[in-house]
C-alpha cells in the first residue's frame, strides 16, 4: 500500500493485563501521557511522540482539525492533548505547553472492557525496524508499584489573598451591577514550594485513590514540569455525528450522615444563585447546538453526586450537522459560563486584570481527538508541577448573589484533594 511519508501507521498487540499509570511510572521517560474516561473504561497511557501538532490560540484548531484528517489512516488512533485557556498572560510556568497541542505517542498501553493492548506507532516515511528496536530498548517490562505521593512543602502561597479576593469579588458585584457582564468565573492559584523534586504520576495515582467518577489526566512534555487532575466536567463527547455535552454548575459540600446529605441536596435544589449560575451554562450550550445539531435532546436539571460534594448538571444529546468538525465545536464551546463568564467577549479581559498568574491549561480542554470520535473534558481540579513547586487551581462563578467568604471556601473545597496530597497515610 502507499503511503504518504508523513501518514501514520500503528501496530497493536494484546497484551496481559496491565495497569497503564503503573506502566507508565515505571517507564520513568521525560515525555508522558495519561488520559482515562470518567468510568476508567477506557485508559491510555502514552511515552514518547510519533506526531506533534501544536499551533498558536488563533488559528490552532482548523490547523490541527486538518493535521488530524491527513494523517489518519488507522481507526485506533487518537491525537491526545489539550488547549490553554484564552486569557492574555503567559508565564514560563508553562513551558513546553503551546496554546494548542496535540500528540500520538510513539507507544502506548490501552487498557479497553475488551482487554489492554499494546500500540508502537510510526510515520510511513520512517525507518519501523530501527525505531523498534530503539523503543524495545527503552522499556522498562517491571511492573513496579506506584510509591505513596510524598509531597513535602516548604511554604504554601495563596494568589490573591482571602483579603484581596474579597475586594475582587465586592468589584466584580458592583461590575455585574453596572450591567458589565452577568457573570464572572474568579480562578486562585495555591503555590506550594516543594522540599524534594516531585514524580507527578504518584501524585495522580493518590487522586485516583480518592476520587471517583473523574477525568484523570496528566500531560507531561519535559521531564521538570507536569499539568494533571481530577475533573468531574466533560465539555463533549462525540461518536461518529451523535454528541453529549453538559452543563455543571453549583456546588455544595455532601452531607456527614444521610439526612443530612439529604438536606445539602434540597439546598443546592432550591438555591436561587446556584439555579442562575447554571442557568447561564444551559443557556450558552443549547444556544450553540442548536447551529450545530439537527436533532438534540435535553434533560432536566439533576444533582451529579460526588464522592465530596453535590452539583447541578444538565445533559445534552443531539445529532450533528454533516459539515460540523471538531475545530468548530471547541471554538463555539471553550470557555463555558462554567469556567469563563458570561457573556465572553466582555469578561475575558476582566479575568486577565483580576488573576495576577496565568491559567495556562488549567479549566481549558483536554482529551482526545479523531475523525470518528473525541472526548475532551474541562481541565479543572488541576495543578502544575513545575522546577520545585506545585500550583494548584481552583475558581468560583461570581453573580449578584455571591458572598467573598462563602466563595472563599467554596474554592478551598475545591482544592482540598490537592491540599491532602501533602498529608502522609
Amino acid at each position: 500500500i502507499k503511503m504518504a511519508p508523513d501518514a501514520i501507521c500503528r501496530v497493536e498487540v494484546e497484551i496481559p493485563e496491565t495497569e497503564p499509570l503503573a506502566w507508565l511510572y515505571a517507564q520513568q521517560h521525560s515525555k508522558r501521557i495519561y488520559f482515562s474516561d470518567r468510568e476508567m473504561q477506557h485508559i491510555i497511557a502514552g511515552i514518547g511522540h510519533c506526531d506533534v501538532c501544536s499551533a498558536d490560540q488563533v488559528d490552532g484548531l482548523k490547523k490541527i482539525q486538518q493535521h488530524i484528517r491527513n494523517r489518519f489512516t488507522h481507526s485506533a488512533l487518537r491525537y491526545i492533548g489539550g488547549i490553554r485557556f484564552p486569557s492574555s498572560g503567559r508565564s514560563g510556568d508553562w513551558k513546553g505547553f503551546e496554546p494548542v497541542c496535540f500528540v500520538i505517542p510513539r507507544l502506548e498501553v490501552i487498557k479497553r472492557p475488551a482487554g489492554c493492548h499494546m500500540a508502537f506507532n510510526f510515520q510511513a516515511g520512517e525507518d519501523f525496524r530501527l525505531l523498534f528496536r530503539q523503543v524495545l530498548q527503552q522499556i522498562n517490562p517491571s511492573r513496579k508499584q506506584i510509591p505513596e505521593a510524598d509531597l513535602l512543602s516548604h511554604s504554601r502561597e495563596e494568589i490573591p489573598t482571602q483579603g484581596e479576593w474579597a475586594r475582587q469579588v465586592a468589584d466584580i458585584r458592583r461590575a455585574i451591577q453596572a450591567g458589565e457582564y452577568h457573570k464572572l468565573v474568579l480562578a486562585r492559584q495555591v503555590r506550594h514550594q516543594l522540599a524534594n523534586p516531585v514524580d507527578p504520576i504518584p501524585l495522580l495515582s493518590k487522586l485516583q485513590q480518592h476520587l471517583s467518577n473523574r477525568y484523570f489526566f496528566l500531560f507531561q512534555f519535559e521531564r521538570e514540569t507536569a499539568f494533571l487532575g481530577a475533573s468531574m466536567e466533560r465539555l463533549y463527547r462525540r461518536d461518529g455525528r451523535e454528541i453529549q455535552s453538559e452543563a455543571i454548575a453549583g456546588t455544595i459540600e455532601r452531607g456527614t450522615d444521610p439526612e443530612s446529605d439529604r438536606m445539602k441536596r434540597e439546598q443546592l435544589l432550591g438555591s436561587a444563585k446556584d439555579i442562575k449560575e447554571q442557568a447561564f451554562v444551559i443557556d450558552f450550550i443549547r444556544e450553540r447546538l442548536i447551529d450545530f445539531c439537527s436533532e438534540r435532546r435535553m434533560s432536566d436539571i439533576r444533582i451529579l453526586k460526588l464522592k465530596e460534594s453535590f452539583h447541578l448538571k444538565t445533559r445534552f444529546n443531539g445529532r450533528l450537522k454533516e459539515s460540523v468538525d471538531d475545530a468548530q465545536l471547541v471554538d463555539a464551546l471553550h470557555p463555558t459560563p462554567a469556567v469563563g463568564g458570561i457573556p465572553w467577549p466582555d469578561v475575558q479581559a476582566h479575568i486577565s486584570r483580576y488573576e495576577a498568574f496565568d491559567r495556562g491549561w488549567y479549566a481549558g480542554p483536554v482529551g482526545w481527538r479523531s475523525p470518528r470520535g473525541a472526548e475532551l473534558a474541562v481541565a479543572i481540579r488541576s495543578a502544575l508541577v513545575h522546577e520545585g513547586a506545585m500550583h494548584s487551581y481552583a475558581g468560583a462563578g461570581i453573580v449578584p448573589g455571591s458572598v467573598p467568604a462563602s466563595e472563599w471556601q467554596e474554592i478551598d473545597r475545591k482544592e482540598r484533594p490537592f491540599a491532602q496530597l501533602r498529608e502522609r497515610p
